[in-house]
């Protein structure tokens, strides 16, 4: 496996890797090797269990949920040289990449040595996030070689499987969701335990996430006679402009930003709030949400990748961008004890289609397909 980013480092990608890697390591049919990173200097091993080690390769990183083109081209160079000894001393079956580029780049320069999958995450697709539009063009080239390369090519969605279509129709792309550790987050029954709502967004404080429009939609909430609040677990480059928002509107004394939380901790603080919101304008398919709805959360969402799976009767979906669509549907589900219930108990179904156990036996099945192949 070839992941540029694990925990503490990155975001969604390496949490659902790591959800994998604990699905493999029930398995007694499977061993594997993750090469990825860590902030610091050499190469470091580490056991995560007796059929899974970690090959970490160190790199000189500033902010731990923030990649820096100069860190990537860092971890390109250090990691290459370590994945091209891997493939000469170990006796591996295939190369599996979190993200097409930059982590598949390694498995396409070694492609006649070693077949290799490609996990389509979100920012490694064409069309994803605006604010990479210049790197898109001129990785093109490049990213069409990696991807026509791949042996099998997975998205975590339906609708990034669209996008990446867009993009490159010549190799079919299946969808394989992320899986939620059940474990981590079980269900649990939910009432509102206060009269004050109390709505959660757990992100990185980005202008993709689009959390202004959350800051928005709960001073709409506020106006409409709503005694509600907003609690954001995350950091980010928006931080100051966020909180700047938050003061222009009035909102100091219901908008808590958390800052960065363990993700240990998170179950905690989804059993703390009654609803979850989402108003990103892409993702792949998010985690955050499902492990919202695993813990029985309702959710309300934009209508961008992914949702389309996640949110059926344990939520609503929002196809405009409009803060006051956000705060009726916010509004609706709170004015409803019956509607709430109902939708938390729908969550606890659909959670059930995505632990990280179905998650790792459709990559087993990708895997044995393409070794037959």
């Amino acid at each position: 496996m070839i992941n540029y980013e694990y925990p503490p480092l990155g975001g969604g990608a390496g949490i659902a890797n790591r959800n994998l890697l604990k699905a493999f390591s029930a398995r007694d049919d499977i061993e594997a090797d993750l090469l990825t990173s860590f902030a610091g200097s050499g190469v470091r091993e580490e056991h995560f269990s007796e059929n899974i080690r970690l090959v970490k390769v160190g790199i000189e990183k500033k902010e731990l949920h923030k990649w820096r083109k100069k860190e990537v081209v860092q971890w390109l160079w250090r990691a290459g040289s370590v994945h091209k000894e891997m493939v000469q001393k170990g006796s591996y079956d295939l190369s599996h990449c979190f993200f097409a580029f930059p982590s598949g780049f390694p498995a396409w320069l070694r492609k006649n040595k070693l077949p290799y999958i490609i996990s389509l995450r979100g920012s490694d697709v064409p069309g994803y996030n605006s604010s990479l539009g210049l790197d898109y063009i001129l990785l093109s080239s490049l990213f069409r070689r990696i991807w026509g390369s791949a042996d099998r090519i997975a998205a975590n969605s339906r609708g990034l499987k669209a996008l990446a279509e867009k993009f490159y129709s010549s190799s079919p792309i299946e969808v394989i969701p992320n899986g939620v550790d059940r474990e981590l987050f079980p269900h649990a029954d939910r009432a509102f335990s206060s009269s004050r709502l109390k709505l959660l967004m757990v992100a990185r404080l980005t202008y993709r996430k689009r959390v202004d429009i959350a800051i928005e939609a709960l001073a709409r909430l506020v106006e409409m006679g709503v005694d509600a609040e907003l609690n954001i677990a995350g950091t980010g480059e928006l931080t100051t402009d966020l909180k700047r928002l938050t003061a222009e509107r009035k909102l100091h004394n219901r908008v808590n930003f958390l800052g960065a939380i363990d993700h240990s901790r998170l179950a905690d603080v989804y059993s703390e709030n009654h609803i979850y919101l989402m108003c990103s304008e892409n993702e792949g398919m998010s985690n955050s949400v499902l492990e919202a709805i695993s813990t029985g959360m309702p959710a309300v969402s934009s209508d961008c990748q992914g949702s389309e799976e996640l949110i059926k009767q344990n939520g609503l979906l929002v196809r405009s961008q409009n803060p006051k669509i956000y705060a009726d549907c916010l509004n609706k589900i709170y004015s409803s004890p019956e509607l709430y219930r109902s939708m938390s108990l729908a969550a606890e179904n659909i959670a059930k289609h995505y632990s990280i156990h179905a998650a790792g036996e459709k990559y087993i099945r990708l895997y044995r397909q393409t070794l037959q192949q």
